[in-house]
């Protein structure tokens, strides 16, 4: 179900508490929100994922896990996205060190995408890994472990920064961490409404990016 607002009307915690006793899920857009206004929703909505696409200027609700149950593991969350940031910043160093890429301005990187002129698929990192470029991204696989990790590169020279569906595949294809994935029924709106928590924890920071995206961080 989705909704229109006029004015940057936007509904009370109560109302949408209302509203979503008969409907499972809820949009609404805005014109201009508080980090307050969102803070509140989670609060309030602790059954449900509460999603900002700043982008299409739009809200939308979701059900999913309670937050206790997300906040009881929310050491082992942050102990997962630590161990994302040190593996693509390592993975990155490998490339360029083995590559001649200069990791403070990206610069040699682009070439990598071709081979004598030709757009490569991927290509060989070590004898356990491959990646392959594009857009602003490089994704990583472990081919003897099956570990995956899509790394944003245009936040160079850091490349730890993740959104949900980054930190979702890492988790799942992560053998120390697939057992946190399980916890999460393995479903992506349960991992980012863990991430969004962490934010409010105070125990990751979040950076806006192009396009009005946001991609978090692990301090």
């Amino acid at each position: 179900m989705k909704s229109f607002l006029k004015n940057n009307e936007l509904p009370t915690v109560a109302a949408l508490q209302d509203v979503l006793k008969s409907v499972s899920s809820y949009s609404f857009s805005f014109i201009t929100l508080s980090q307050n206004y969102y803070a509140q929703l989670v609060d309030s909505l602790p059954h449900h994922a509460v999603n900002v696409d700043e982008y299409a200027q739009t809200i939308s609700i979701y059900p999913s896990i309670s937050s206790e149950k997300i906040l009881n593991r929310k050491t082992e969350i942050l102990a997962c996205a630590q161990s994302f940031r040190l593996a693509a910043n390592n993975l990155m160093s490998m490339i360029g060190d083995n590559f001649d890429v200069d990791l403070q301005t990206l610069d040699g990187l682009y070439h990598l995408r071709f081979i004598e002129g030709i757009r490569v698929k991927s290509r060989k990192l070590n004898d356990e890994w491959i990646f392959s470029l594009h857009g602003a991204e490089c994704r990583f696989e472990n081919i003897i472990t099956g570990q995956k990790l899509a790394v944003i590169i245009i936040t160079f020279p850091e490349f730890g920064y993740l959104n949900a569906y980054f930190f979702h595949l890492f988790m799942s294809t992560t053998a120390i961490f697939k057992p946190l994935n399980n916890y999460l029924e393995n479903n992506l709106t349960n991992v980012s409404k863990a991430l969004d928590l962490l934010v409010l924890e105070g125990m990751l920071t979040e950076k806006e990016m192009p396009l009005g995206s946001k991609r978090k961080i692990a301090l």
